[in-house]
């Protein structure tokens, strides 16, 4: 087992129709990446806590080899695409590639869903939004991304 500094948070997310449940998260403290996540109904997760072992839950591995490596921020910014991602998904793609071409390089990564949300939006035709990217020590050797 690898041991690294981590963030744990419990929470209960509320949904309109479904059962309830509780969520469990754990962070990688340096990278801020979610390694783990876990979903169980609130009333195992009520035993659990009550010590019935082996209780029955969803769990989610992040396995994009981020964990445990510091992850560098900054913001970019640029144009906001033309095409909409709605009316034709692959030429938006494309777009959203070419605005970023020039971002991506160093293992710099994004999401694209970032061009197209309004928060990031600043004014008409621009967007500024932030891109990431992992090193596997703070001394800047190049991390997985």
């Amino acid at each position: 087992m690898i041991e690294l500094e981590g963030n744990l948070t419990i929470s209960h997310p509320r949904s309109g129709n479904g059962p309830g449940i509780a969520a469990i998260e754990i962070r990688d403290a340096k990278g801020c990446s979610v390694a783990v996540r876990v979903r169980v109904d609130l009333e195992k997760f009520a035993e659990a806590l009550l010590g019935l072992a082996r209780v029955p839950c969803e769990i989610s591995f992040n396995n994009s080899g981020n964990i445990g490596k510091l992850r560098k921020s900054k913001y970019v910014i640029v144009s906001r695409p033309k095409i909409s991602r709605h009316a034709d998904p692959e030429q938006a793609q494309a777009e959203v590639t070419e605005i970023m071409s020039g971002y991506t390089a160093d293992g710099w990564s994004y999401r694209p869903d970032d061009l197209y949300n309004s928060n990031h939006f600043c004014g008409d035709d621009i967007v500024s939004f932030p891109i990431h990217r992992w090193l596997a020590s703070e001394k800047g050797e190049e991390g997985a991304k």
